[in-house]
């Protein structure tokens, strides 16, 4: 089993393997977390790639790979990095959007041999206790992310409305808000973010970029909840317009890089060219 504790641990099947519907999701976050693919050598790509970034690295074997196999497929390379503790806290993707001016599901959009969504959630899950996407429906997302979709309460909501679906289903206090398409979003501003949040009498923790929020890269807390209900009963879908009746901490100094959106072709093209350089 891959362990999401630290030191890191980056796994990998042998050619020609699957992990399988039976593999654990986070297992298979921690697989795709390194931006390879499954199906490699791992002697030749996935080894030599990890070592060149000082990180720890676990083979692993497809769960029909013979006993035979095994011995020389196994590594494990032990190193002292130490690293903080998973957030008591929900990581929710937001996936609910129509996608008009990119042409196509964004949450799908290749990358490498993953999609934009799962490549979004292996680079942030690890940080978080509970994973969940707000979503449409299954079709449009990839069949490892299914168990954790969550249906909205108030259909056609937009974000808002996968936002309070995340609040009810969580089983934490706090929910950090991600749309798919801000893949630029670190594990430190999600730290950042619910460490704000819990501080006494807010509702939330929101970022603002040059005087303007950012809703869909926020944390809320269950007191959010109703407010955000109410708005959608009444047909207020405007996130923005909402944030105006809870108690927020407002994160004001971050770097506008971390909220880059990829809302169109053009966009999706400089954020896979960003990722084949920083391989390299």
């Amino acid at each position: 089993m891959v362990s999401c504790s630290w030191p890191i641990r980056i796994g990998c099947y042998l050619e020609g393997g699957s992990p399988g519907l039976a593999t654990p999701i986070q297992e298979l976050f921690v697989l795709r977390r390194w931006p390879v693919p499954l199906r490699v050598n791992p002697e030749k790509n996935v080894v030599p790639r990890a070592r060149r970034a000082n990180v720890p690295v676990l083979v692993l074997a497809p769960p029909n790979a013979g006993a035979g196999e095994l011995p020389k497929l196994f590594l494990d390379i032990e190193m002292s990095e130490t690293g903080p503790p998973r957030l008591r806290a929900t990581l929710l993707i937001l996936a609910g959007g129509e996608s008009r001016r990119m042409g196509r599901p964004k949450a799908l959009l290749p990358v490498g041999d993953s999609t934009l969504i799962e490549w979004l959630a292996a680079r942030l899950a690890p940080t978080f206790d509970h994973l969940l996407v707000a979503g449409r429906d299954e079709k449009h997302l990839p069949r490892g992310l299914w168990p954790h979709l969550v249906p909205d309460i108030h259909p056609g909501g937009g974000p808002l409305a996968g936002v309070e679906a995340g609040l009810a289903a969580s089983p934490h206090d706090t929910v950090l808000a991600i749309a798919c398409d801000m893949p630029e979003v670190t594990p430190a501003l999600a730290r950042r973010l619910v460490a704000a949040a819990a501080a006494s009498g807010v509702d939330g923790a929101v970022p603002r970029v040059r005087g303007e929020p950012e809703p869909a890269c926020a944390a809320y807390r269950h007191s959010a909840a109703g407010p955000i209900g109410n708005a959608l009963s009444a047909g207020r879908f405007k996130a923005a317009d909402v944030l105006g009746e809870l108690k927020l901490a407002w994160l004001d100094d971050e770097n506008p890089v971390l909220f880059a959106n990829v809302n169109t072709p053009e966009d999706y093209c400089a954020f896979l060219e960003r990722q084949r350089r920083a391989q390299y």
